[in-house]
Protein backbone atom coordinates (compact mmCIF):
# COMPACT_ATOMS: atom_id res chain seq x y z
CA UNK A 1 0.00 0.00 0.00
CA UNK A 2 1.28 3.22 -0.92
CA UNK A 3 1.16 6.04 2.21
CA UNK A 4 -1.35 9.21 1.83
CA UNK A 5 -0.14 12.13 -0.64
CA UNK A 6 -1.23 15.31 -1.82
CA UNK A 7 -2.02 14.40 -5.55
CA UNK A 8 -1.25 18.06 -7.96
CA UNK A 9 -1.66 18.14 -11.97
CA UNK A 10 -0.53 21.51 -12.81
CA UNK A 11 -1.86 23.13 -15.73
CA UNK A 12 1.22 24.64 -17.34
CA UNK A 13 4.87 24.88 -17.28
CA UNK A 14 5.17 27.76 -14.64
CA UNK A 15 2.30 26.36 -12.54
CA UNK A 16 4.64 22.61 -12.12
CA UNK A 17 7.61 24.38 -11.85
CA UNK A 18 6.33 26.95 -8.91
CA UNK A 19 5.29 23.17 -7.15
CA UNK A 20 7.99 21.78 -7.58
CA UNK A 21 9.91 24.80 -6.17
CA UNK A 22 7.24 25.16 -3.15
CA UNK A 23 7.39 21.60 -1.89
CA UNK A 24 11.21 20.55 -2.33
CA UNK A 25 12.29 17.42 -0.97
CA UNK A 26 8.82 16.40 0.00
CA UNK A 27 7.50 16.47 -3.52
CA UNK A 28 8.38 14.45 -6.67
CA UNK A 29 7.11 15.29 -10.07
CA UNK A 30 6.12 12.73 -12.33
CA UNK A 31 4.99 12.34 -15.88
CA UNK A 32 4.61 8.14 -16.25
CA UNK A 33 5.40 7.27 -12.93
CA UNK A 34 6.49 3.89 -13.88
CA UNK A 35 9.95 3.86 -11.86
CA UNK A 36 8.10 6.19 -8.88
CA UNK A 37 5.11 4.89 -8.06
CA UNK A 38 6.43 1.35 -7.60
CA UNK A 39 9.50 2.68 -5.02
CA UNK A 40 6.36 4.16 -2.97
CA UNK A 41 4.50 1.37 -2.80
CA UNK A 42 7.63 -1.00 -1.44
CA UNK A 43 7.73 2.26 0.92
CA UNK A 44 11.55 2.98 -0.43
CA UNK A 45 10.45 6.88 -1.33
CA UNK A 46 7.86 8.40 0.29
CA UNK A 47 6.55 12.01 -0.83
CA UNK A 48 4.15 14.44 0.95
CA UNK A 49 3.30 15.58 -2.67
CA UNK A 50 3.32 13.90 -6.43
CA UNK A 51 3.07 16.92 -9.17
CA UNK A 52 2.17 14.92 -12.11
CA UNK A 53 2.77 16.50 -15.51
CA UNK A 54 1.68 14.55 -17.95
CA UNK A 55 -1.19 16.56 -19.08
CA UNK A 56 0.78 19.83 -19.59
CA UNK A 57 0.84 19.65 -23.45
CA UNK A 58 4.40 21.24 -23.68
CA UNK A 59 5.44 17.78 -22.74
CA UNK A 60 3.32 15.83 -25.28
CA UNK A 61 3.81 14.74 -29.00
CA UNK A 62 6.30 14.06 -31.51
CA UNK A 63 7.76 16.29 -33.95
CA UNK A 64 10.06 15.86 -36.62
CA UNK A 65 11.33 17.50 -40.00
CA UNK A 66 14.62 16.76 -42.08
CA UNK A 67 16.13 20.51 -41.09
CA UNK A 68 14.79 20.65 -37.58
CA UNK A 69 15.31 17.02 -36.43
CA UNK A 70 13.17 15.15 -34.09
CA UNK A 71 11.79 16.46 -30.40
CA UNK A 72 10.50 14.50 -28.06
CA UNK A 73 7.91 15.82 -25.25
CA UNK A 74 8.86 14.61 -21.88
CA UNK A 75 5.70 12.67 -21.54
CA UNK A 76 6.33 10.45 -24.71
CA UNK A 77 5.86 7.48 -23.95
CA UNK A 78 8.50 4.07 -25.02
CA UNK A 79 5.78 2.63 -26.65
CA UNK A 80 4.91 5.43 -29.09
CA UNK A 81 8.84 6.28 -29.81
CA UNK A 82 9.11 2.52 -30.54
CA UNK A 83 6.19 2.46 -32.89
CA UNK A 84 6.31 5.89 -34.52
CA UNK A 85 7.65 5.08 -38.07
CA UNK A 86 10.37 8.14 -38.74
CA UNK A 87 11.89 6.85 -35.26
CA UNK A 88 11.87 3.27 -37.15
CA UNK A 89 13.49 4.45 -40.05
CA UNK A 90 15.52 7.18 -38.90
CA UNK A 91 16.64 6.91 -35.04
CA UNK A 92 16.33 2.40 -35.40
CA UNK A 93 19.32 2.87 -32.31
CA UNK A 94 16.46 5.02 -29.69
CA UNK A 95 14.16 2.12 -30.90
CA UNK A 96 16.32 -0.52 -30.11
CA UNK A 97 17.25 0.89 -26.68
CA UNK A 98 13.45 1.74 -25.62
CA UNK A 99 12.18 -1.87 -26.76
CA UNK A 100 14.61 -3.64 -23.49
CA UNK A 101 12.91 -0.99 -20.97
CA UNK A 102 10.40 -3.25 -18.69
CA UNK A 103 7.22 -4.70 -20.17
CA UNK A 104 5.16 -3.79 -22.79
CA UNK A 105 2.91 -2.79 -20.00
CA UNK A 106 5.47 -0.74 -18.53
CA UNK A 107 6.54 0.97 -21.86
CA UNK A 108 3.11 1.96 -22.38
CA UNK A 109 2.87 4.11 -19.00
CA UNK A 110 6.69 4.78 -18.52
CA UNK A 111 7.98 7.89 -20.23
CA UNK A 112 11.39 8.76 -21.93
CA UNK A 113 11.72 12.24 -19.66
CA UNK A 114 11.16 10.16 -16.44
CA UNK A 115 13.46 7.68 -18.02
CA UNK A 116 16.45 10.57 -18.22
CA UNK A 117 15.46 12.46 -15.24
CA UNK A 118 15.79 9.27 -12.97
CA UNK A 119 19.64 9.59 -14.12
CA UNK A 120 20.23 5.85 -13.26
CA UNK A 121 23.13 4.67 -14.81
CA UNK A 122 21.16 1.62 -16.22
CA UNK A 123 18.34 3.36 -17.97
CA UNK A 124 18.29 1.66 -21.40
CA UNK A 125 16.66 5.60 -23.18
CA UNK A 126 19.49 6.84 -21.89
CA UNK A 127 22.96 5.45 -24.27
CA UNK A 128 20.76 5.65 -27.00
CA UNK A 129 20.01 9.44 -27.11
CA UNK A 130 23.59 10.09 -26.20
CA UNK A 131 25.31 8.60 -29.70
CA UNK A 132 22.05 10.35 -31.29
CA UNK A 133 23.73 13.55 -29.79
CA UNK A 134 20.58 14.88 -27.74
CA UNK A 135 19.95 17.88 -26.08
CA UNK A 136 17.04 18.43 -22.98
CA UNK A 137 14.90 21.56 -23.10
CA UNK A 138 14.25 23.24 -19.61
CA UNK A 139 12.07 25.66 -18.53
CA UNK A 140 12.46 27.22 -14.88
CA UNK A 141 10.59 30.57 -13.69
CA UNK A 142 13.37 32.26 -15.43
CA UNK A 143 12.41 30.92 -18.79
CA UNK A 144 14.08 28.16 -20.79
CA UNK A 145 17.62 26.83 -21.58
CA UNK A 146 18.85 23.82 -23.29
CA UNK A 147 21.54 21.07 -22.07
CA UNK A 148 23.53 18.80 -24.13
CA UNK A 149 22.44 15.36 -22.87
CA UNK A 150 25.92 14.59 -22.16
CA UNK A 151 26.03 17.25 -19.36
CA UNK A 152 22.91 16.75 -17.79
CA UNK A 153 23.81 14.14 -15.41
CA UNK A 154 25.99 15.79 -12.55
CA UNK A 155 26.12 12.03 -10.73
CA UNK A 156 24.35 9.44 -9.33
CA UNK A 157 20.91 10.09 -10.05
CA UNK A 158 21.72 13.58 -10.21
CA UNK A 159 21.10 16.27 -12.57
CA UNK A 160 21.24 19.67 -13.86
CA UNK A 161 17.75 20.38 -12.96
CA UNK A 162 17.43 23.19 -10.68
CA UNK A 163 15.03 23.52 -7.53
CA UNK A 164 12.23 25.11 -9.85
CA UNK A 165 12.86 23.28 -13.40
CA UNK A 166 11.47 20.80 -15.14
CA UNK A 167 12.36 18.89 -18.62
CA UNK A 168 10.63 19.95 -21.04
CA UNK A 169 11.32 18.11 -24.23
CA UNK A 170 14.54 16.30 -25.98
CA UNK A 171 15.85 16.93 -29.20
CA UNK A 172 18.01 15.50 -31.67
CA UNK A 173 19.64 16.40 -35.04
CA UNK A 174 18.65 14.44 -37.89
CA UNK A 175 20.88 11.52 -38.50
CA UNK A 176 23.00 10.72 -41.45
CA UNK A 177 20.88 9.75 -44.38
CA UNK A 178 23.04 6.17 -43.98
CA UNK A 179 24.58 5.05 -40.43
CA UNK A 180 25.12 2.13 -38.16
CA UNK A 181 23.55 1.88 -34.91
CA UNK A 182 22.99 -0.77 -32.28
CA UNK A 183 22.15 -1.04 -28.82
CA UNK A 184 23.48 -4.06 -26.08
CA UNK A 185 21.77 -4.83 -22.97
CA UNK A 186 23.46 -7.13 -21.07
CA UNK A 187 21.00 -9.00 -18.28
CA UNK A 188 20.59 -12.24 -16.48
CA UNK A 189 17.57 -12.25 -18.48
CA UNK A 190 15.93 -11.32 -21.73
CA UNK A 191 12.78 -9.26 -20.22
CA UNK A 192 12.16 -7.43 -17.96
CA UNK A 193 15.84 -6.92 -16.72
CA UNK A 194 17.83 -3.97 -15.68
CA UNK A 195 21.17 -3.64 -17.17
CA UNK A 196 23.98 -4.85 -16.14
CA UNK A 197 25.78 -3.33 -18.76
CA UNK A 198 24.47 -1.19 -21.63
CA UNK A 199 26.31 0.05 -24.40
CA UNK A 200 25.27 2.02 -27.69
CA UNK A 201 27.13 2.71 -31.11
CA UNK A 202 26.52 5.15 -33.55
CA UNK A 203 29.10 5.06 -36.53
CA UNK A 204 29.36 6.31 -40.17
CA UNK A 205 31.89 5.60 -42.85
CA UNK A 206 33.62 7.37 -45.84
CA UNK A 207 32.76 6.57 -49.51
CA UNK A 208 34.46 3.27 -49.37
CA UNK A 209 31.94 1.82 -46.94
CA UNK A 210 34.90 0.58 -44.88
CA UNK A 211 36.23 3.63 -43.09
CA UNK A 212 35.27 4.99 -40.11
CA UNK A 213 34.42 8.73 -40.27
CA UNK A 214 31.95 9.13 -36.94
CA UNK A 215 31.89 7.12 -34.14
CA UNK A 216 30.28 7.80 -30.90
CA UNK A 217 29.56 5.22 -28.40
CA UNK A 218 27.82 5.55 -25.00
CA UNK A 219 28.06 3.20 -21.80
CA UNK A 220 25.47 2.60 -18.90
CA UNK A 221 26.39 0.69 -15.56
CA UNK A 222 30.24 1.56 -16.65
CA UNK A 223 30.41 4.97 -14.77
CA UNK A 224 28.39 6.57 -11.66
CA UNK A 225 26.66 8.38 -14.41
CA UNK A 226 26.16 7.14 -18.26
CA UNK A 227 28.87 8.17 -20.09
CA UNK A 228 30.45 8.65 -23.89
CA UNK A 229 33.59 6.84 -24.33
CA UNK A 230 35.51 9.72 -26.13
CA UNK A 231 38.95 7.52 -26.06
CA UNK A 232 37.37 4.65 -27.53
CA UNK A 233 35.41 6.78 -30.48
CA UNK A 234 38.69 8.33 -31.18
CA UNK A 235 40.54 5.19 -31.69
CA UNK A 236 38.30 3.85 -34.14
CA UNK A 237 37.88 7.49 -36.62
CA UNK A 238 39.78 7.12 -39.66
CA UNK A 239 40.21 2.92 -38.60
CA UNK A 240 38.65 -0.14 -41.61
CA UNK A 241 35.46 -1.44 -40.03
CA UNK A 242 35.47 -4.31 -42.02
CA UNK A 243 38.49 -5.65 -40.78
CA UNK A 244 37.73 -7.64 -37.57
CA UNK A 245 41.29 -7.75 -35.94
CA UNK A 246 40.89 -3.78 -36.01
CA UNK A 247 38.12 -3.46 -34.47
CA UNK A 248 38.82 -5.64 -31.42
CA UNK A 249 42.06 -3.93 -30.69
CA UNK A 250 39.52 -1.09 -29.06
CA UNK A 251 39.01 -3.41 -26.17
CA UNK A 252 42.48 -2.73 -24.82
CA UNK A 253 41.02 1.25 -24.96
CA UNK A 254 37.66 0.54 -23.49
CA UNK A 255 38.78 0.83 -20.19
CA UNK A 256 40.18 3.75 -20.04
CA UNK A 257 37.20 5.41 -20.87
CA UNK A 258 34.89 2.96 -18.14
CA UNK A 259 35.04 3.07 -14.46
CA UNK A 260 32.53 0.24 -13.42
CA UNK A 261 32.17 -0.16 -9.70
CA UNK A 262 31.52 -3.45 -7.52
CA UNK A 263 28.05 -3.85 -6.87
CA UNK A 264 25.16 -6.76 -5.28
CA UNK A 265 24.54 -6.72 -9.23
CA UNK A 266 27.45 -7.63 -11.06
CA UNK A 267 31.71 -7.18 -9.51
CA UNK A 268 32.89 -4.57 -11.33
CA UNK A 269 35.49 -6.34 -12.41
CA UNK A 270 33.24 -9.15 -13.90
CA UNK A 271 32.08 -5.46 -16.25
CA UNK A 272 35.27 -4.52 -17.12
CA UNK A 273 35.61 -7.73 -18.82
CA UNK A 274 32.25 -7.23 -20.66
CA UNK A 275 33.26 -4.28 -21.75
CA UNK A 276 36.39 -5.16 -23.45
CA UNK A 277 34.26 -8.39 -25.21
CA UNK A 278 31.32 -6.32 -25.88
CA UNK A 279 32.30 -2.82 -26.72
CA UNK A 280 33.96 -4.22 -29.98
CA UNK A 281 31.00 -7.09 -30.47
CA UNK A 282 28.58 -3.70 -30.65
CA UNK A 283 30.81 -1.77 -33.03
CA UNK A 284 30.45 -4.85 -35.53
CA UNK A 285 26.96 -5.17 -35.60
CA UNK A 286 26.30 -1.45 -35.79
CA UNK A 287 29.12 -1.46 -38.90
CA UNK A 288 27.00 -4.64 -40.06
CA UNK A 289 23.59 -3.08 -39.94
CA UNK A 290 25.06 -0.41 -42.25
CA UNK A 291 26.61 -2.57 -44.33
CA UNK A 292 23.41 -4.59 -45.07
CA UNK A 293 21.50 -1.47 -45.79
Amino acid sequence: MIARFDYHVPASLDEACALKKEYGNTGIVVAGGSDVYAKMHLGDHLYDHVIDIKKIEDMQGIRWSETEGLSLGAAVTHHEIERHPVIKERYDVLVQGVRTIGSLQVRNRGTIGGNICTAAPSADGIGPLLVLDASCVIHGLGGERTVPLKDFFTGPKQTVLADDEVLVRVTVPTPAPSYGGAYFKYGRRNAMEIALLGISVYLEVADDGKTCSAMRIALGTSAPIPIRAQKTEAYYIGKDLSDRQVVEAASSIILEDASPRNSWRADGEFRRSLLKLLVPRTVRTAYGALTRE
